[in-house]
């Protein structure tokens, strides 16, 4: 199925900054660039603003080592008020260093030396005879992008929007941009993204409060937002232009809550519920999915659903996956509270591809083998001469071949049913035309 409705998987550069502390935390030590040569070299710098040359305070520097053809994060530092920073005790290897300023300064993210890309950075070479680098660099003011966000009438704003900046992926799509903003806190529901270098863009507006139930949005130019990242509106940002209007009104979406059990009635935990909305992209039916998971009570919620026409699949290891409503789609609509009713999953069979012994002959006999099968189950048998179903051989693991089967090949068809698990039938390989 598709991607989530929920932009859930960006990664903000605050989630960005967090996972890099986590990592040094986790990890010790950064990451040796050579572990068979000593700490020698310090690569220091300041970072101040492109234009007036003011330093910036606390901006954020990443070093990565080179790794292959790519590079490797190797650790991260903030610099002080002053705009300086820098990286000691560093052995024999080479690096590269990404410079951001500190979230909410409006300045752009670049690479060393001067560059907008990780591939197009340039490399510091730390060799036996180095002690310092020294690598200041300036930040060029960044593009604004403003609008307002509107609440629903039965909501207060105490919610917690979030903008997330998606630049063109040059295929027609959207990849996460790294930049988001808040809304201001006086509750007018105006926001700002800064620090946006030259390109196209678009913006995702969600809200971060638990279990909200606010359907997600993206800017829709003359529209109050559109719930597809696909039909969002692109728009072009100039080297430190400021754009404002970008605007979308919040709707709540539908929240659809449930129970799964086994057969018999116990609930099951950690079962995969996914709830999909058909659509097209660009002439082409797709699912567009969420995702949610059973608690131990067996029961799941799934909120900020987009309206529409829906279904849901249940799925967990062991068991059968089905699919609610078998037939069709349910409606949703705005705000709606939709409960479900009890999904009740089988068990799923084990099972071997049964297998036919005997003389190919008419007037021998043939014996089916079943093979292995789950513990319990009950098996019958039906055969069939070229596909087509013997009349009377149902129930039997024998069967005796006649005139009217010659020149047709057997095949056998063994069926396991058991309480509580779903029915499943197996078919055996054709024999060769019968003799």
């Amino acid at each position: 199925m598709g991607a989530l409705p929920r932009r859930a998987g960006i990664l903000t550069t605050m989630g960005a900054t967090l996972a890099l502390a986590i990592s040094l935390l986790t990890l010790g030590a950064p990451q040796a660039a050579r572990a068979d040569s000593p700490a020698i070299a310090t690569i220091t710098g300041t970072v101040t603003a492109e234009t007036g040359g003011a330093p910036l305070t606390f901006p954020q520097i990443t070093l990565y080592v080179r790794s292959g053809s790519s590079w490797k994060f190797y650790d991260f530092t903030s610099g002080g008020r002053d705009g300086t920073y820098q990286f000691q005790n560093l052995p024999v290897g080479t690096y590269t260093l990404e410079f951001s300023p500190e979230h909410g300064d409006n300045f752009v993210t670049e690479w060393w030396n001067n560059a907008s890309t990780e591939t197009a950075a340039t490399a510091i070479t730390v060799g036996t005879a180095t002690t310092t680098v020294t690598a200041d660099t300036a930040l060029a003011t960044g593009a604004t992008i403003s609008g307002t966000i509107t609440s629903p009438a039965t909501s207060t704003f105490a919610l917690v929007p979030d903008m997330e900046l998606l630049a063109s992926d040059g295929k027609g799509g959207f990849q996460d941009a790294g930049l988001w903003a808040y809304p201001t806190q006086n509750g007018d529901g105006q926001y700002s993204i800064v620090g946006v270098p030259p390109g196209e863009y678009t913006v995702y507006f969600g809200d971060d409060a638990s279990q909200s139930d606010i359907a997600p949005l993206y800017y829709g130019e003359g529209t109050a937002g559109t719930p597809n990242e696909w039909d969002a509106t692109p728009f072009s940002v100039a080297a430190g232009e400021t754009i404002t209007g970008i605007d979308a009104t919040f709707v709540h979406g539908a929240t659809v809550t449930g129970k799964v059990t086994d057969y018999w009635g116990n609930p099951l935990s950690n079962v995969t519920v996914d709830l999909g909305r058909r659509v097209t992209i660009n002439g082409t039916a797709e699912w567009d999915v969420s995702s949610v998971t059973t608690n131990s009570s067996g029961s799941y919620r799934a909120t900020a659903l987009i309206p529409g026409s829906w279904v849901t699949t249940f799925a967990k290891s062991g068991y059968t996956a089905t699919l609610s409503p078998a037939s069709g789609a349910f409606g949703l609509t705005s705000g709606q509270q939709k409960s479900m009713p009890t999904m009740k999953l089988y068990r799923t069979l084990t099972s071997s591809t049964p297998t036919i012994t005997g003389t190919v002959r008419v007037g021998y006999r043939l014996t089916a083998h079943a093979g292995t099968w789950t513990s319990g189950t009950t098996l019958t048998y039906a055969w069939y001469a070229n596909g087509a179903y013997i009349s009377g051989s149902v129930g039997h693991a024998t069967f005796t071949l006649g005139s009217a089967q010659r020149g047709k090949t057997i095949t056998v068809k063994v069926t396991g049913r058991k309480t509580g698990y779903t029915t499943l039938t197996r078919v055996s390989r054709a024999t060769a035309k019968v003799g």
